[in-house]
């Protein structure tokens, strides 16, 4: 449900250059390189989407475990974001739903974004920011952690341009690097 909303929530930047679960080829068949993919002149977005129902899955579950479940999910999204980036890096040929090859330019440092349903301020998260530090260094991609309700700030303040929408999410991992803190919320100052 969450990739649908997110999908939905996209279209009208995106128009026909956005892609809901593109595959690669394997040595049997094919599989997901990721959850949605968006493409436009000046910005790739890789989304992986974790929603917090999967997570949440017991009852009455103690907050420090769901807490443990979500950065356990993120830490996966993010190991799946590297995977899809390195394909793309890598001129790995990929496919939409119906299989017929996406043909676009391989832009430097991609957008990655691990999209969670509901991001906790509870508990420790410098395992995880660490980690997003390592992995942009590493593979030269922007990363983001976000919750859905964030995300549609960013998409409703770009105001129908995704060149907006790209430069508000580098500045958003610019303030990330700079105060080392995974909650950050959206702060648009009028021009």
């Amino acid at each position: 449900i969450l990739e649908k909303e997110v999908m939905i929530t996209l279209d009208d930047l995106f128009k026909q250059k956005l892609y809901l679960n593109p595959q690669i080829a394997r040595a049997q068949g094919y599989r997901e390189l990721t959850d949605v993919l968006a493409i436009s002149d000046n910005g790739l977005f890789l989304i992986e989407s974790k929603a917090l129902g999967i997570i949440d899955r017991v009852p009455n579950k103690p907050m420090e475990k769901k807490v443990k479940g979500l950065q356990k999910q993120i830490s996966t999204g993010i190991d799946q974001l590297v995977g899809a980036s390195k394909k793309i890096t890598a001129n790995t040929t990929i496919y939409d739903k119906q299989l017929e090859e996406i043909i676009f330019d391989k832009i430097p440092f991609p957008h990655c974004i691990v999209l969670v349903s509901e991001l906790f301020p509870f508990g420790d998260w410098k395992a995880i920011e660490y980690k997003m530090f390592n992995v942009m260094a590493e593979n030269r991609i922007y990363l983001s952690v976000i919750d859905l309700r964030e995300f549609m700030q960013y998409v409703g303040h770009a105001r129908g341009s995704v060149d907006r929408l790209n430069l508000m999410l580098i500045e958003r991992v610019e303030a990330f690097v700079k105060n080392e803190n995974i909650h950050m919320k959206l702060n648009v100052v009028k021009e």
